[in-house]
């Protein structure tokens, strides 16, 4: 009886370790994709500026 015991115990803390490692490869996916995504952002920023900035510089004497 104790046996059994032990087994479904043991049982629960194999499913507490993989539900663990399932929820942190889920947030490290979606903190990467956020990274990809604020990149992604930052670039087209960074292209708008420069556009404006140079246009503006050649229009200064």
């Amino acid at each position: 009886m104790a046996n059994l015991q032990q087994q479904q115990q043991a049982c629960a803390r194999k499913q507490q370790v993989v539900a663990t490692l399932v929820l942190m490869w889920i947030l490290y996916t979606m903190w990467e994709l956020y990274n990809l995504w604020h990149n992604r952002l930052a670039k087209q920023q960074a292209s708008h500026s420069s556009s404006s900035s140079s246009s503006s510089s050649s229009s200064s004497p």
